[in-house]
C-alpha cells in the first residue's frame, strides 16, 4: 500500500511550478479622438485615454497558472483613481500604427481582466482574473492588454510617460511537466488503490 501512494505521489511530484518575468515590449494609449502616440513606450493615462501594454509571451512554455502585472508609476502623479487592465481584440500589429478610434474604445470595453486601485511612486500591481489567464494561454506570441482609468488624472505616466527602462512586466507562474506523464498512469492509480485495499482486508480475514 505504501509504495502504491509513493508511486502516485512521485508522479504528482513530477508537475512543477515555475515563476516567469516578462518584460514589456511596446505600449503607448490612444485619445478619444482615436488619434494615438504611436509605439513610443509611453503611458499617459488619464480619463480621455486608453492605454495598451504589449507583451512577446513567445518564448512561455507550460501552462500559465497565475499572473500579476505590474506597472510603476511615478511619484509625481495622484493616487486613489480606480484602475482597470482589458481584453483587447485589436490585432497587435496595428496597435500605434493607425488611428482610430475604435480602437480607444476597444482598449476600455473589452472583458476586464484586472482592477485595482492605483498608487503613485511605487510598482503598482494587478491580478488577473480567470478570464486574463485564458487569454494568456490562448496567445502564441504578441499579447497585449488594454488600460484604462475613469478619472482625468494621471496615474501612471505623465510628462515624460513610463518607457522601457521603467517597471512594465508581467510576472507569470507556470505549470511545467518535468516528466512526461502518462495519462494511463492516473487512470489506473485509483484501480491499483482500491485493489491494495482488497487485498489487505482479504487478509486480515485470514
Amino acid at each position: 500500500m505504501k509504495k502504491i501512494i509513493f508511486v502516485v505521489a512521485l508522479l504528482l511530484s513530477s508537475f512543477t511550478a515555475s515563476a516567469v518575468t516578462v518584460n514589456a515590449v511596446n505600449s503607448g494609449w490612444y485619445k478619444s479622438t482615436g488619434n494615438n502616440n504611436g509605439t513610443t513606450n509611453n503611458i499617459n493615462a488619464v480619463g480621455n485615454q486608453n492605454n495598451w501594454l504589449g507583451f512577446d509571451l513567445g518564448t512561455v512554455t507550460g501552462t500559465i497558472l497565475s499572473a500579476t502585472l505590474e506597472v510603476g508609476s511615478d511619484n509625481a502623479n495622484l493616487s486613489g483613481q480606480a484602475f482597470k487592465w482589458s481584453e483587447v481584440s485589436t490585432s497587435y500589429g496595428l496597435l500605434g500604427v493607425i488611428n482610430s478610434s475604435l480602437i480607444t474604445t476597444d482598449l476600455g470595453s473589452g472583458n476586464v481582466f484586472a482592477t485595482g486601485i492605483h498608487q503613485a511612486g511605487v510598482i503598482n500591481s494587478f491580478t488577473l482574473n480567470a478570464l486574463g489567464i485564458a487569454s494568456l494561454n490562448a496567445a502564441t506570441s504578441f499579447w497585449a492588454i488594454g488600460g484604462h482609468n475613469s478619472t482625468n488624472h494621471n496615474a501612471f505616466g505623465w510628462t515624460g510617460g513610463v518607457s522601457t527602462q521603467d517597471h512594465i512586466k508581467l510576472v507569470l507562474n507556470t505549470g511545467v511537466s518535468e516528466v512526461p506523464i502518462p495519462a494511463a498512469a492516473f487512470m489506473f492509480a485509483p484501480a491499483l488503490l482500491g485493489f491494495m485495499g482488497l487485498r489487505r482486508r482479504a487478509k486480515n480475514k485470514a
